[in-house]
């Protein structure tokens, strides 16, 4: 199981390498699906959108000060973004990583889940 992030999916301003190493991971995912399926061993990622956690807490500020804005701005901006209409909490993402690890998942390799409320869709 990967973590990796709706920034592999989409790249943004002012996450140019932290998209990076999101767009990696969701190759090395392929390519280890690949290289491990002969072992009857499945390999996946799931991809957070806007998670409310500490790290987001960081974010949301460091952006709010680069567009001139307030935080509570910057987090109103984002929740327009979401067609649930809410931000993830980290129990939402354990729950599609507790599927990924149960045998319920057992026939899907190589794939990455986006966990984003509807942010985006592929």
């Amino acid at each position: 199981m990967n973590a990796a992030s709706l920034a592999g999916y989409e790249a943004s301003a002012l996450q140019s390498a932290y998209s990076a190493s999101k767009f990696g991971i969701r190759g090395l995912t392929q390519s280890a699906a690949k290289e491990l399926a002969k072992d009857k061993i499945t390999v996946n990622a799931y991809n957070p959108g806007i998670v409310r956690t500490k790290m987001r807490d960081a974010i949301d500020e460091k952006t709010a000060a680069i567009k001139h804005e307030t935080v509570a701005e910057q987090q109103a901006n984002c929740l327009e973004e979401i067609a649930i209409g809410r931000e993830a909490t980290p129990a939402d993402v354990a729950e599609v990583v507790a599927w990924f690890a149960s045998d319920a998942a057992g026939y899907v390799t190589g794939q990455s889940l986006q966990v984003d409320g509807g942010m985006r869709f592929h």
